[in-house]
């Protein structure tokens, strides 16, 4: 699973097919959609928004 954690502005430029958006600053809320057994990679722009996802939920990060 793709975890995109880009703002709105962003993945409007270019989405990632079949990922889950989920905008960092919301991540906290839906937590419990996401089945943190499954195999989840975190993508943002840059990789810092990417190492709080992936802290917050201990995910694999992907720049």
């Amino acid at each position: 699973m793709v975890l995109d954690v880009r703002e709105a502005v962003e993945c409007a430029f270019n989405h990632i097919p079949n990922a889950i958006f989920i905008p960092l600053g919301e991540l906290e809320d839906p937590l419990n959609e996401l089945n943190v057994d499954d195999e989840i990679y975190a993508v943002c722009r840059t990789g810092n928004r990417s190492d709080l996802a992936s802290q917050k939920i201990n995910v694999k990060m992907f720049y």
